[in-house]
């Protein structure tokens, strides 16, 4: 029946409501911002002088509504268009700490006197009269059931279902359809279509939505007098009984009860659903919990006794404790939903969050640069970046074509740069204006290649890049994503500790050393200071080799006039130390600088780890075997693992010292030996191409952003590869993608200058490097 259709339609609704009303609060705040925008904007105002004086009055009302204060009545108010009426329901700015959407039936703030529409009562007066002669013994349960069965109105009830409930989600079914090709198209042409067709679905929804936003869980709502009251009884006491019990269903009373009760839920019934849905973005704050205590002793005695009854509570509790109840009685997916809205709510203006363009843009932002998006909670104001246009950039720099872009984080500016293929002389100009003006502490500016793709007709135009400049607050330690000392200072501490720990079980590999040492205690002989010397030998050689890195990066720091933070070591269970970790503290200034910073570390540590492992080797060769008996030692499963380590311990010690035979033995090394060998496996590492290391920032600098993403993912393959084909049988290179993936996936922080590429003689030295890296990694045959 039309009835079960209704009921079946009405869960479907529900389950959709959440999403429809948060799309329509966030259409609400995009047409509030719009009007402040125009409000500020001088060239605006004096073009259209006679418009600014309504604006604001507009706005004023806006304000008033923010407030729970009533709308200014003017005398231009009696001639409001339908579209106004419209604004002025909608137009609800998010300045509280918290943000409500309501659903509501659609009509007008006159209720019919009689409860029932002038079309509704045409229709049902004559089925409503026929069954309470043919039915006057029935019960009043049966005499409703007939009256919702009646032939009839099955029609009426269709419609009014695919009024409130059908169309509106038929729309926004459409909207989200359409959101979602418009963020998998390739085509330009196809997106601009797409674009005019959700902005059309968008503005219908504005206009006709059954749902109402409220920025306020108080809402003032006149009181109704006792003639009012009064009057409204005597029109619908004058009904037949059956409007009247279906009246009184339709306010959710008992059939038995006052009729006052249901014409006061109804009027009230807006303030009621507010308080209702406290239950959704509990917590409250102090101040919104004095608003819901505030509208909840505004209304009649009798309603808030119904409002008790229907939560659970006596009717007499007082104001404190039913809000209490509200707060307490969300459920953990509405409470989740709730503190995103109130999260939203807290940012305020932000209306863009529903702009596919915004959205567009925000998420080729975040998987390409994500430091940026980071920035949201302090994104520039529209008016720093208003500052930063007209001070900052002019047609001797950097031309703008476009007005500024949203994005998650910041703005784009899309123009053109008056120093074609040098992106470093613009950057350098454009620093020094900016140092020039109070902002420079509080902006922060990167001329990138837009992160988002290249559409089909860019692509057959020959298209490879599309430059503009990213604008961001500037805040290092939330952008570089500075951890706490206190963490970093534990991290050091285990790298400190696993080093020492594997210093200390090199000494304990070799089987002869600890007898030795083992047979000077039992015999009374304590000085085992040989012992101590060879694995404090190790213990800071492996120290002195990431010191090596370390000043590596900081030189080309200094070159480059670039901060960077404290490294950390990185502890392993393997080699002892994995590498450390030198944290961006500002932007390096293009890519030429990052690859130098990323290159310079590895370099200066495997230099120092190579003289350690030949100077080393050269003194075990030269050793007696009784001698050798006293160094320490490192596995031949271990030194199978690198074929240039491996094959110069052979070269040096004799080729078949490290046999197929011997990989499951030990052999005894000179404390540089072994530091050198594990420094050549750990700066290595440090050069393969995943997440924020050394290998990452060299990779990115080489082939971009999105080159990265390909040989990143590749690099991971042929690890795995590697481990299932026998070529990393000491899991090195697994467990070192391991720490990668869970700590240091996301891509490094922009330089200032990503538009250029990397020059010739960089790319070319980057293949040398590869070559070693490979020929470290890879096992002795």
């Amino acid at each position: 029946t039309a009835m079960e259709e209704a009921q079946a339609l009405k869960a479907q609704a529900e389950r959709m409501r959440l999403e429809a009303e948060k799309m329509d609060a966030q259409l609400t705040l995009e047409k509030v911002l719009s009007l402040e925008r125009k409000l500020n904007d001088k060239t605006w105002r004096e073009k259209h002088p006679e418009q600014e004086a309504e604006l604001r009055e507009k706005l004023q009302d806006l304000n008033n509504k923010i407030q729970g204060k009533p709308p200014i009545r003017r005398k231009s108010d009696t001639s409001t268009t339908r579209e106004d009426k419209g604004e002025t329901r909608n137009n609800k700015a998010a300045q509280s700490s918290i943000s409500q959407m309501t659903p509501r039936r659609p009509k007008t703030n006159e209720k019919p006197i009689a409860g029932f529409d002038h079309d509704d009562l045409k229709l049902y007066l004559p089925v409503a009269r026929s069954i309470e002669e043919r039915m006057a013994n029935a019960a009043m349960e049966e005499k409703l059931d007939a009256f919702r069965q009646t032939p009839e109105l099955q029609k009426h009830f269709s419609d009014k279902i695919q009024e409130l409930l059908v169309q509106p989600m038929q729309e926004l079914s459409r909207l989200e359809a359409a959101k979602r090709e418009y963020l998998q198209s390739t085509s330009s042409v196809e997106r601009e279509q797409l674009k005019r067709e959700i902005h059309q679905l968008e503005a219908a929804m504005e206009k006709d939505s059954p749902f109402l936003f409220s920025s306020s869980v108080y809402r003032e709502v006149p009181k109704m007098s006792d003639d009012e009251l009064q009057e409204r009884v005597s029109a619908i006491k004058a009904l037949p009984e059956v409007m009247q019990c279906l009246y009184k269903k339709r306010n959710d009373v008992p059939l038995d009860s006052d009729l006052r009760l249901a014409i006061l839920l109804e009027h009230y019934e807006p303030q009621l659903q507010l308080l209702d849905q406290i239950q959704m973005l509990s917590p409250l704050d102090d101040e919104s919990r004095q608003e819901a205590i505030k509208g909840y002793t505004s209304l009649p005695m009798m309603v808030q006794e119904q409002f008790c009854r229907s939560i659970g509570l006596d009717p007499s509790t007082d104001a404190a404790t039913v809000v209490e109840k509200l707060e307490g009685g969300a459920s953990e997916l509405n409470l989740g939903f709730g503190k995103v809205v109130v999260e939203a709510a807290k940012q305020a203006d932000l209306p863009e969050y529903s702009d596919i363009e915004f959205v567009d843009r925000s998420r080729y932002v975040e998987e390409f640069i994500p430091a940026i998006p980071r920035m949201e909670a302090t994104r520039p104001t529209p008016e720093e970046i208003e500052l930063f246009i007209t001070q900052v950039l002019d047609r001797d720099t950097f031309t703008l074509t476009s007005k500024p872009e949203r994005v998650m984080g910041g703005y784009y500016l899309r123009g053109e740069s008056k120093f074609e293929n040098d992106g470093d002389k613009l950057v350098e100009k454009l620093i020094e204006k900016l140092a020039k003006l109070s902002l420079k502490d509080d902006l922060q500016f990167f001329y990138i290649p837009d992160p988002s793709p290249l559409t089909d007709e860019e692509i057959e135009a020959g298209i490879r890049t599309i430059p503009l400049l990213a604008v961001t607050s500037k805040n290092s330690k939330q952008f570089y994503n500075v951890a706490r000392p206190q963490i970093k200072a534990l991290v050091s501490s285990l790298g400190i500790v696993s080093t020492f720990v594997f210093a200390l079980g090199s000494c304990g590999m070799n089987g002869d050393m600890m007898e030795l040492a083992q047979q000077g205690l039992d015999s009374g002989n304590v000085d085992v200071s040989w012992f101590a010397d060879a694995f404090f030998t190790i213990f800071v050689s492996m120290l002195g080799i990431q010191a090596a890195h370390e000043l590596g990066h900081r030189i080309i720091a200094w070159r480059d006039k670039f901060d960077l933070g404290v490294p950390n070591l990185i502890p392993s269970i393997t080699l002892g130390l994995t590498g450390s970790i030198t944290p961006l503290k500002s932007p390096p200034k293009n890519w030429n600088s990052m690859f130098d910073l990323a290159v310079a570390g590895p370099v200066a540590g495997f230099a120092a780890s190579l003289f350690l492992l030949v100077e080393g080797l050269g003194i075990t060769a030269s050793m007696d075997m009784s001698s050798q008996s006293q160094l320490p030692a490192l596995p031949g499963l271990m030194l199978h693992a690198s074929a240039l380590g491996g094959g110069l311990v052979e070269y040096f010690l004799g080729s078949g010292v490290l046999s197929s035979t011997a990989s499951e033995t030990v052999l005894p090394l000179h404390p540089f030996a072994i530091a050198g060998y594990i420094g050549l496996i750990t700066n290595s590492l440090a050069l393969l191409p995943l997440g924020h290391t050394d290998g990452g920032r060299m990779a990115m600098s080489i082939f971009g952003r999105r080159g990265f993403f390909l040989v990143k993912s590749l690099s991971l393959v042929a690890i795995c590869v590697a481990g299932l084909f026998g070529l990393d049988n000491s899991e090195i290179l697994l467990l070192y993608a391991l720490y990668v993936v869970l700590w240091q996936r996301e891509l490094e922080t922009p330089a200032l200058n990503e538009v250029d590429d990397l020059d010739t003689f960089r790319g070319l030295a980057a293949f040398p490097i590869a070559v070693l890296v490979a020929l470290t990694l890879l096992p002795l045959p």
